[in-house]
């Protein structure tokens, strides 16, 4: 039993401790729903509902049909207005009574949305967002996740495949990378090194369709679009090669090599002006390895008009590289370049040798190395890449934070215990680089949780296999490791820093992001290492995915302030998914964790574990809040 709002995790004889009120905590974000309440047709109340639209594809939302429904499907007759705040426009129904509504938006073009909403007369006044697709939309939406599913399994086998690859044993990976594959079908990286490693074999054809699969994983996936936008260069296709290199340097600026083709590939379409811009920055980053940007640049100057300027980067440039094959003809056109305007009625380019650039070069020293096994072996820290939000959309974190501990506390007021099937594996990295035999095991996973009042909760896990008690494998065991959710209970919230980067998404749906720190004025009790029966609080920082429309956590990520020297943790990084998972017969939906994902970095050793958990049962719900139907 933990009476402490304290989640662990071990390794024999280590365990590492998730504080947060353990499995309470595991499985947090759940928020019971209410008995539904109808609203009948034409009666007026208090309530109000605000209903803002945005289009997934950034295009100008046209005036939408927004119409209000009682749970049953009826009309509630209540009217629709139409206002503007700024620029912003938006939709309230006004007079609503307490009860479940659905709300239906229609617009030309668009395909429909709908969405459920509950009033209670604690809550009177909802926001809803609608992110709208157009008709035959087949993207993500903007800024969806990538899909991180990557099981150790198929970690294994891409670690695999990485020693192959850098030992150019290209069949070899080809077929660990296929299984890897098989195990984990939505993980941009493997398709993107499966793509790459058909690429280096020399069969680009076969290679393309995996990186246009990374693409559509991950629209941010750098390595896929830079490796796609050089084989679009070759093939001549200008237009589609800056489309996808310029998407490229956006994402990652200090790109050289994306620069220096999309310069390239802008002065094949005459585009002067960016051709100067992209390759004057990939010599500014890259230095003497992008020495051929120069070269560009110097071309297109040239096209702009300005000689002068032009000659004195070829200058540069031979300074730099005096024994360049091409010497002679470069000094030739800066001679042409230097004459006076009055001299000559057109400056004629004396042909060059195309620039040492990445497109140029054959195709396994061009396109991206294979990357290490240390960089596939975590996902980036949660820090590293701010997720872009709405802008205009100000977030209220006090009402954010609000929503997020009102569904903590139903969650300790309604949930008593629960059943999941859970499916788990782990592969450990050794300090010699060696991988561990993937251990993998299905158990059926019990939770017993408690309120002792006061903040406090009683939590018990099991495990079991054939109905006899079991011990999850490896060296390190995790405990509570979903309940990290419970950092939002009202209890814990004082313990963090918070702020509220913004309206963001996740999966499509419309999401409030807040990023949050411990505090280090405040005792970290949310996470921490055991070792020989001592325990090492763990300082966590990380980003939570809220949902905009019922406050529910459906996506969380950790990871640790500073490490824990004093047992060599370097780094703990934890991903959560949540989802909605309804039990009809208890009239309650709960969010439960679908998939938990933990990397450690300890003592020089690498291990990934990975939960995946289905067929939730709920054995005891005592559901404390009532609405009923209004008189």
């Amino acid at each position: 039993m933990i009476r402490v709002p304290y989640s662990r995790l071990m390794v024999s004889p280590v365990c590492l401790v998730r504080f947060a009120a353990v499995l309470l905590a595991a499985f947090l974000s759940t928020g019971a729903c209410f008995p539904q309440a109808s609203a009948p047709r034409g009666m007026s109340g208090q309530g109000s509902l605000i209903i803002h639209l945005i289009s997934v594809d950034g295009s100008t939302m046209p005036v939408a049909i927004v119409t209000l429904y009682t749970d049953m499907g009826d009309s509630t007759g209540n009217n629709v207005s139409r206002l503007q705040e700024g620029d912003d426009y938006y939709y309230q129904f006004s007079g609503v009574l307490p009860g479940r509504y659905v709300i239906q938006v229609s617009a030309p073009g668009f395909q429909e949305s709908k969405q459920t909403v509950d009033l209670s007369n604690a809550s009177l006044n909802e926001a809803l967002i609608f992110y709208m697709k157009p008709i035959g939309y087949k993207g993500g939406a903007p800024d969806v996740p990538p899909s991180s599913v990557f099981t150790p399994k198929a970690q294994k086998e891409t670690q695999s495949a990485l020693k192959d690859l850098q030992s150019k044993n290209f069949d070899s990976a080809q077929k660990h990378l296929t299984v890897a594959l098989k195990a984990s079908p939505g993980n941009s990286q493997i398709n993107f090194l499966l793509g790459m490693t058909y690429i280096w074999m020399n069969h680009p054809a076969d290679g393309k369709p995996y990186l246009e699969k990374a693409i559509s994983l991950d629209p941010k996936h750098v390595e896929s679009l830079v490796a796609l936008g050089t084989l679009k260069y070759r093939d001549g296709d200008y237009p589609g090669a800056i489309d996808l290199l310029a998407k490229a340097v956006q994402v990652s600026s200090t790109s050289w090599q994306a620069r220096l083709t999309l310069a390239q590939a802008y002065l094949h379409q005459n585009n002067f002006a960016d051709a100067n811009e992209q390759a004057g920055k990939a010599f500014e980053i890259g230095r003497e390895k992008a020495a051929g940007a120069q070269l560009v640049q110097a071309q297109a100057l040239a096209g702009l008009g300005k000689n002068h300027e032009s000659a004195n980067v070829l200058s540069s440039y031979l300074t730099a590289n005096p024994n360049d094959p091409n010497a002679g003809k470069l000094r030739g056109w800066i001679t042409e370049l230097e004459r006076p305007v009055e001299d000559v009625a057109t400056v004629q380019q004396v042909p060059v040798a195309a620039p040492v650039a990445a497109s140029d070069a054959t195709p396994v020293d061009s396109l991206p190395a294979p990357p290490s096994k240390k960089d596939t072996w975590a996902p980036p820290d949660s820090d590293a890449i701010v997720p872009t939000v709405v802008p205009g959309r100000p977030c209220s974190l006090p009402k954010v934070l609000a929503g997020a501990g009102k569904r903590a506390q139903e969650l300790v007021a309604n949930l008593e215990q629960f059943t999941a099937l859970e499916k788990y594996e782990t592969v450990e990295i050794k300090s010699n680089g060696q991988l561990s035999t993937p251990t993998d095991s299905v158990f059926t996973y019990m939770a017993f949780i408690h309120s002792l009042g006061h903040g406090m909760f009683s939590v018990r896990e099991v495990h079991q296999q054939n109905r006899t008690d079991a011990v999850v494998p490896g060296r390190i065991q995790e405990i509570g490791s979903p309940g990290l959710a419970l950092l939002f209970h009202p209890q814990y919230q004082g313990d963090f820093d918070m702020k509220c980067e913004g309206l963001g998404q996740w999966n499509g749906e419309p999401t409030w992001l807040v990023h949050f720190q411990q505090r280090l004025d405040k005792p970290a009790r949310m996470q921490g290492f055991v070792l020989d029966q001592r325990q090492f609080p763990m300082k966590l920082r990380g980003r939570a995915w809220i949902s905009a429309d019922n406050s529910q956590v459906v996506h969380l990520e950790t990871d640790l302030l500073e490490p824990v020297t004093e047992v060599q943790l370097r780094r703990e990084h934890m991903s959560i998914d949540y989802r909605l998972v309804p039990f009809p017969n208890h009239k309650v939906d709960l969010w439960l964790p679908e998939q938990v994902d933990s990397y450690l970095d300890y003592k020089g050793h690498f291990y990934h574990h990975y939960h995946k958990f289905s067929d939730f049962q709920l054995i005891s719900v005592d559901v404390q809040h009532k609405v009923s139907k209004p008189k």
